[in-house]
């Protein structure tokens, strides 16, 4: 995604009610600028971003760790449906 807005209007969807924490873990995955750190954390760098993050929500124990993973979630969503449907409509222009 673009920008942290969006994420931080999912993240208030989600849960109106969260703290601070999970607002802060939706926007964190995002604060490197290193593109190489960045895919890292996105998981761009394993074989199948599904199963890193189903085995990446086993571990999460607290509101940060909640909203780091919907983030992801939100970005993967984002690449594998909205963005492919641009690129396939566009044919990749």
């Amino acid at each position: 995604m673009p920008s942290s807005m969006p994420h931080l209007m999912v993240a208030k969807k989600v849960n109106p009610n969260a703290n601070i924490d999970f607002y802060i873990g939706n926007i964190a995955s995002d604060s490197n600028s290193e593109r190489e750190e960045k895919d890292k954390v996105h998981f761009e760098d394993v074989a199948d971003i599904e199963i890193a993050l189903h085995d990446f929500a086993l571990g999460v124990d607290n509101e940060y760790l909640k909203g780091f993973l919907l983030h992801l979630y939100v970005d993967w969503k984002w690449k594998t449906t909205h963005l492919a449907d641009f690129i396939n409509n566009t044919n990749g222009r």
